[in-house]
């Protein structure tokens, strides 16, 4: 029927547009293509639902990897950390209140994950952390630092002096975590 060759075409013009802005991904920062498309689909795996919420999260991503000179498997799990501690935090203050639709929680989560990511380069860039010592030390922080009422960069700052003493962080963040 004519309805549903109109509904085709539109998937179909979508999936080019996401085609078309993940390869703009992997253009950018010099990613292998198959390496953004899979990101992109563990994104959707995820349950982020908006297709540019998926682009911007495998962006997060590749940022963080040419940031951190990190692995990108471990950018991808750096990006999810921020993403579900910005989610839970937003949930937590209430800022997710009057807003019911999925694609805009997720926008604003995945938007103060882009500010934290930030915040963390730029305290990579005046302390002795590094992207990687941070995305170690957040699985064991941040669910706490939500808990508590604290920022990821409150947490993060607590995990500076003990680096630049020549603790170990993943250390430093578990007594942080158990005290």
């Amino acid at each position: 029927t004519a309805a549903q060759t109109a509904q085709m075409n539109i998937m179909v013009a979508n999936f080019k547009a996401l085609d078309t802005a993940l390869t703009g991904v992997s253009s950018k920062f010099g990613v292998s293509k198959d390496i953004v498309m899979g990101l992109a689909a563990e994104f959707a795996e995820l349950g982020i639902v908006g297709q540019d919420n998926v682009v911007v999260m495998t962006e997060l991503t590749t940022t963080i990897e040419k940031l951190g000179g990190m692995d990108i498997g471990e950018a991808k799990d750096l990006s999810q950390a921020l993403y579900f501690n910005a989610k839970r935090a937003l949930e937590a203050n209430g800022a997710f209140r009057l807003v019911t639709d999925a694609r805009e929680r997720e926008t604003k989560a995945i938007k103060a994950a882009q500010t934290q990511l930030n915040m963390f380069n730029a305290i990579e860039n005046v302390t002795a952390l590094t992207l990687q010592d941070l995305a170690n030390a957040l699985p064991e922080v941040g669910s706490m630092a939500t808990a508590f009422g604290l920022s990821m960069t409150e947490a993060a700052a607590m995990l500076a002096p003990m680096k630049a003493a020549g603790l170990d962080v993943g250390a430093s963040a578990t007594s942080i975590k158990t005290s």
